[in-house]
Parts: C-alpha cells; sequence; structure tokens
C-alpha cells in the first residue's frame, strides 16, 4: 500500500485545486494559467494504469481505478485543458530567449484587430535550419541565432513594437498599412536579405549563414483569428519538415 499511497495523494492535491482565478489571473487575461496540465494528467494516467496492473488488495486496485477514471473525464472536459498542440511559448507572455512577447499576445492583438475592422498585414519570419545549427552547435548557438534574427526585424520592420516570438524558429508581425502591395514587397524584402553572424561556440567563434521564409497575409475584419494562426502553423511545419 505504501507504494501507491503518494500516487493517490499526488493525484487528490491535483484535482482538487482551486478553480476559481487569483486576483492577479483576472488582471492579466492574455496569461491564463490552466487549472490542470496535460503533461501531468498523462503522466498520472500512465503511472495508475501500470499500478492497476500490481498483485496488491483488491481496495486499492479500487481506489486506483476510480481515480484513473476521474483523469480521463478531466481530460476530456472542453475548455478545461490546453490543447498538447500549443507549443509550451503560447503560455508564457515573454519569451525567454529574445525578451519578445510570445505568442498568447500576439494571438490577442490579432483576435482585437480584426474584431475592430482594421486591415492589416500579418507576417510570419521562420529561421530556417535552426535544427540544424542546434544539432551541429548547441542549442546555446541556436539561441543566438534566434536572438539576433529578433535584433534584425526589431531594427528593419516598420513597426518593431508589434513583433513577438511565434515559437520554434518563428517570429511574427502586425503592420498596418494603407498601400498593402508596397508593404508586402518592404516585407518580403526584409526577409530575403542575406544574414550573417559571428557566433560564439564555446572557445570558438563560428560564423553563419542565416535566411529566413516567409509567409503573409492581408487581414481584415472578416478575418477568422484561428483559420490564421493554424495557417501560421502549417507553414512552419512545411518549412521545418525533413
Amino acid at each position: 500500500m505504501t507504494a501507491v499511497a503518494p500516487l493517490l495523494q499526488a493525484l487528490s492535491g491535483l484535482l482538487q485545486r482551486d478553480d476559481s482565478p487569483r486576483e492577479e489571473e483576472v488582471k492579466s487575461p492574455a496569461t491564463p494559467e490552466a487549472p490542470v496540465s496535460v503533461g501531468a494528467l498523462q503522466s498520472l494516467e500512465e503511472t495508475l494504469s501500470q499500478a492497476l496492473e500490481l498483485d496488491d488488495l483488491q481496495t486499492i486496485k479500487e481506489s486506483i481505478s476510480k481515480c484513473l477514471e476521474t483523469v480521463r473525464t478531466e481530460k476530456s472536459k472542453p475548455g478545461r485543458i490546453p490543447s498538447a498542440n500549443v507549443p509550451p511559448s503560447a503560455t508564457l507572455s515573454v519569451d525567454a530567449e529574445t525578451g519578445l512577447p510570445g505568442r498568447l499576445l500576439f494571438e490577442k492583438i490579432v483576435a482585437d484587430s480584426i474584431a475592430e475592422g482594421r486591415n492589416f498585414i500579418t507576417a510570419l519570419f521562420v529561421v530556417e535550419r535552426l535544427p540544424l545549427i542546434n544539432k551541429r552547435f548547441g542549442r546555446v548557438a541556436g539561441d543566438r541565432v534566434l536572438l539576433f534574427v529578433a535584433q534584425y526585424l526589431a531594427q528593419e520592420l516598420p513597426d518593431s513594437n508589434s513583433l513577438s516570438r511565434w515559437g520554434g524558429p518563428a517570429f511574427s508581425a502586425i503592420i498596418n498599412s494603407e498601400n498593402s502591395e508596397k508593404m508586402e514587397s518592404q516585407i518580403r524584402a526584409i526577409s530575403n536579405k542575406p544574414l550573417s553572424a559571428n557566433i560564439d561556440v564555446g572557445s570558438r567563434s563560428v560564423m553563419l549563414t542565416i535566411s529566413c521564409a516567409c509567409m503573409m497575409e492581408q487581414l481584415s475584419g472578416t478575418a477568422s483569428p484561428e483559420k490564421l494562426f493554424d495557417k501560421m502553423d502549417d507553414f512552419i511545419r512545411a518549412r521545418t519538415s525533413g
């Protein structure tokens, strides 16, 4: 019984958390925190499932079965648990690597702009070959490449205040412009400009060539934020697969 008691206590503590919003959560709607995390529930579910196979007291098995059913019920509740497909950076208001606003804040700005009926352009910049850089030179080098690109985009974009870290190898921005064709040409030029940077790797410095792929969308009050965000994620997958 001592082997499974901690599991039951952990599950009980997790599922009995107070779901009422704290004062700071009400004041910061852009950084919501789900009461139960997907990772924690999946881990508990797997552990409890394995515990059911133990040759232990029948009453303990029954208790674990009830807890397992509770876990599965919690996972099935709509709107309670964030999607597992949402990248970790989406739960942050500020990106740790670059100091830029995170994905949630960008999504909120886009949704608000559409609700207000504004006409604007969204741009997505994907740093190419970042997984290869991480593999060859280490994650630290990859983070420095991201910081370099973030600084470049902030300097070159017409409105650097709109620049955000979308997640993974990608940055996003909103640009307001009366002449959308001219602005798209300008954004394309920013993306296509060949970049190179000296990145410190351990005790040596490495010259890296950096390139970005770009996706742009003209949006208005009739656009769907969800469809836009899905399209952006699809673009990133297409540029980073293989």
